[in-house]
């Protein structure tokens, strides 16, 4: 059945890219569509050297820098996209190579109106299936933040990586199921009130190559 998640949330409606754009408001030169390849630290720091520089390699071009922060996400490293010269340190790749990192997906569902909102108060409500573990477990109510009518279904585990492979409609259909569902049981609403999406989305990250 359905579990409603009361409690403070912050939600960044425009997504983490907010974020990136105020850091970047701070930086003089930023460079897009600059993947990196490769950082050679091996002179910096080194005693007597006429350059202590970093250098960051890119399919276009080399950078030099005082000193470099390296902030790609985990599933980069272990992939090995990027070539550190002198190799890390073992317990830096150790780590790498011990930390876990799995797929978050989630889908987009776009309606005419939020015709939850009169039986859903909370940003978050969850889901408990006896089936398809990890499928549309939880549900983000954007529409107090947003104020536009969209719900944000989420799906982790192997279950994420399967439905990256799976039709759109198929998956929208079992996520329409599953809120049919929780408002049929819930006696918040009967499920009639379950309106069809206009629209939707599907992320895939772990097509990414930059995840």
């Amino acid at each position: 059945g359905r579990k409603d998640l009361y409690g403070p949330q912050f939600i960044l409606p425009n997504g983490f890219q907010d974020v990136a754009e105020s850091i970047a408001k701070e930086i003089k030169d930023v460079r897009l569509q600059s993947v990196v390849t490769g950082i050679d630290y091996r002179q910096c720091g080194t005693a007597g050297s006429d350059s202590r520089k970093v250098i960051v390699r890119t399919a276009q071009e080399e950078v030099e820098a005082d000193a470099v922060v390296c902030t790609v996400p985990l599933g980069v490293l272990k992939k090995g996209c990027i070539e550190f010269s002198p190799a890390l340190p073992a317990p830096q790749q150790g780590a790498i190579a011990r930390l876990g990192v799995g797929t978050v997906n989630k889908l987009a569902l776009i309606f005419d109106h939020a015709w939850w909102m009169p039986h859903t108060a909370c940003d978050v409500f969850g889901f408990v299936a006896e089936e398809e573990h990890g499928l549309f477990y939880q549900f983000w109510n954007m529409a107090p933040s947003t104020q536009k009518p969209v719900l944000i279904a989420v799906i982790s585990g192997q279950q994420a990586t399967a439905a990256e492979n799976m039709d759109e409609k198929v998956l929208v259909d079992k996520a329409m199921k599953i809120l049919q569902r929780i408002y049929q049981d819930g006696n918040t609403s009967p499920g009639s009130a379950v309106q069809q999406p206009v629209a939707y989305h599907m992320t895939k990250w772990s097509q990414d190559p930059y995840t």
